[in-house]
């Protein structure tokens, strides 16, 4: 925002979340002359950002497809406590909820804390609290995360994990700019195990797991956005 308008600086923003398709949102890029994103998509969500000032670089670490699948549980916090009070207390009973549907089961359920989160506070509503950089629980094995509208969820999704979002239009009415394997609606929460134990034996488990569409490490594919700088500068 504070270089944009000099001619000696140019600004390049490396997206480091998702942007969601919401009217009254302007996601950071919009300030800068360049845009390395996630995905070709994510460019239609960049004020000004067109196929000459935006590049697609992928996740900012390399990636490649875990051998293993484990059945463990992430629920991905969405914030703390001070932002946005009634729909942070909200996404905590609703995992409460879940966690009591996994109870004495085969799975483990962990509590993901967003990074501006409390962990004291958190400790206070779960029992297992995970803070492993994401980029190391992705590249080990596969799993499940559920949860609202997250760059985690991407991530992980791109990574071939199975991804579950919460749907409750009326709080968190943002929508996603990825698939994900399915949805559970905040009303039915009970059948999320169920649904869960279908979709492994019946499309997850019989199927290979999904590789990105890059393959490159995460070296090359920045110095191919920068290349893609100085070719559009000639």
């Amino acid at each position: 925002h504070v270089f944009r308008q000099r001619d000696s600086i140019e600004v390049v923003c490396i997206q480091h979340g998702i942007y969601v398709f919401n009217d009254s949102n302007i996601s950071p890029g919009s300030n800068s002359n360049y845009n390395f994103v996630f995905k070709s998509s994510q460019i239609d969500l960049i004020k000004g950002a067109n196929e000459n000032n935006s590049f697609v670089m992928g996740l900012s670490y390399n990636v490649s497809a875990p051998a293993m699948f484990k059945k463990n549980i992430y629920l991905v916090g969405i914030g703390a406590l001070g932002a946005n009070d009634p729909d942070y207390l909200l996404s905590l009973w609703f995992y409460l909820r879940i966690c009591k549907e996994f109870s004495d089961t085969e799975y483990t359920v962990y509590y993901r804390p967003h990074p501006v989160e409390d962990l004291e506070f958190c400790n206070k509503c779960f029992t297992n609290i995970d803070t492993t950089p994401i980029k190391n629980i992705l590249n080990s094995f596969s799993s499940i995360y559920i949860g609202f509208n997250s760059t985690v969820l991407y991530e992980a999704k791109v990574f071939g994990n199975i991804v579950i979002k919460i749907e409750d239009k009326e709080t968190f009415p943002l929508i996603n700019d990825f698939d994900v394997d399915f949805l559970i609606d905040k009303n039915n929460i009970g059948s999320i195990l169920s649904k869960l134990n279908e979709y492994i034996s019946n499309e997850y488990i019989s199927n290979e797991y999904s590789l990105p569409t890059y393959q490159d490490s995460i070296n090359s594919r920045f110095m191919k956005c920068l290349d893609a700088i100085r070719f559009n500068d000639k």
